[in-house]
């Protein structure tokens, strides 16, 4: 008992001298601290952006021979978000340069064909390697298509059919999701910055805690103080757990803000997650921090020289990637073995959160033990490594 209550002292003064250190180093505090602050503003810029460029304005048609085709030229102008204007003299050049998206075409014969019953081809100028024009064409298609389909059930009228004929089939769609779920891409937004300010946090003190005090020189004299291995890592980790989950917090707070500051029913998305889910996917990311944290500090003591250290974060940070990923594609979160799995099990919790789902008690328990247990058992193997002489006097 004595000696648990000494090694949590030790590790106690060892976590206040490593932050002490760090709170030192105004410059690097700094850059952190701006990081997790600027980091959701500078998301939510990026997601107005695209939001702002993708919202569809009025469709600029220049169309070329338009007496040709009075009725379709009313019909397309009597749109609400369709403006026609004259075609200039060159519609190719004109596509190509740039200078119009789209351009379209009507024949001579376009009348003379309507009238007698037959197909009346018209020409779409387009240029698909340009973004623009390639969003232009596909709304300009799908105006036509609706002009076509009028047509049709026109010509079909004056025959004497019924227009259901031509369409036996209607598909009516009822969408059962949870409400939360329409804010797609802001809830993976929300989720990825959260998991990245867990994982870059700490790291500096991570891989510092024992790499860099060998490369110093000072590893060496630091085990010659009476304080256990267990006891020094797990100051080291610790500290390096508690700025991570500070400067998640201060990124999920900022996020929160944000989020509520922002129109986003004016740019067409819709965010309908309380505070009290944003503030759950944050803390439910704390876990990550500590698991991460212990692994950092694991490799660095295992790692012979900083080269070798950094090419092994690289691949760390490829498996998370290549994690994040699958479980954006694949439907984790009905796997519950996969709970207790670092990254995994929070992406998975955080995904069911802020998609308006309301997940049991159970899985936030178990989701945290499963990373900080591993945590726990990283440190004790970290530990282990610090009483091999190799590892200690290693250069």
């Amino acid at each position: 008992m004595n000696a648990t209550l000494r090694n949590l002292k030790h590790s106690w003064i060892v976590l206040k001298k490593e932050l002490m250190d760090v709170l030192r180093d105004r410059a690097a505090v700094t850059g952190l601290a701006l990081q997790s602050i600027l980091s959701p503003v500078i998301w939510v810029a990026i997601t107005l952006i695209a939001a702002d460029r993708m919202a569809q304005s009025n469709l600029v048609l220049p169309v070329a021979g338009g007496d040709n085709a009075p009725a379709l030229v009313d019909w397309l102008d009597a749109q609400i978000d369709v403006e026609i204007v004259p075609a200039p003299a060159d519609p190719a050049g004109a596509v190509r340069d740039g200078t119009r998206d789209v351009v379209l075409v009507i024949p001579a014969d376009f009348a003379a064909r309507i009238a007698d019953g037959l197909v009346a081809p018209v020409e779409l100028v387009t240029d698909e390697s340009a973004g623009a024009s390639r969003r232009a064409a596909d709304r300009v298609r799908g105006v036509v298509e609706r002009y076509g389909a009028e047509l049709t059930f026109l010509r079909l009228m004056a025959r004497g059919v019924a227009p259901d004929v031509a369409a036996p089939l209607r598909l009516d769609t009822t969408d059962v999701s949870p409400p939360g779920r329409s804010q797609g891409g802001l809830s993976i937004f929300v989720t990825m910055l959260l998991l990245w300010t867990a994982l870059f946090g700490g790291v500096g003190i991570a891989a510092d805690a024992t790499l860099g005090e060998r490369e110093r020189g000072s590893l060496e004299p630091l085990l010659l103080n009476p304080v256990s291995r267990s006891a020094l890592i797990a100051g080291k980790w610790l500290a390096a757990a508690a700025l991570a989950c500070a400067w998640v917090f201060a990124a999920g707070v900022t996020t929160l803000i944000v989020l509520r500051v922002i129109p986003w029913h004016e740019y067409g998305l819709q965010v309908s997650s309380s505070d009290q889910d944003l503030l759950a996917v944050t803390f439910s990311m704390f876990p990550v921090a500590l698991f991460w944290c212990a692994l950092v500090t694991l490799v660095s003591t295992a790692s012979r020289t900083q080269q070798q250290a950094q090419t092994r974060f690289g691949l760390l940070f490829m498996a998370v990637v290549l994690t994040t990923m699958a479980s954006f594609l694949f439907s984790l979160e009905n796997v519950p073995w996969l709970g207790p799995v670092p990254i995994i099990g929070q992406l998975t919790l955080s995904a069911d959160v802020l998609g308006g789902g309301h997940p049991a008690v159970y899985r936030y328990i178990v989701t945290a033990a499963g990373s900080v247990v591993l945590a726990l058992a990283l440190v004790a193997a970290t530990a282990r490594l610090l009483r091999r002489e190799t590892i200690v006097f290693r250069t």
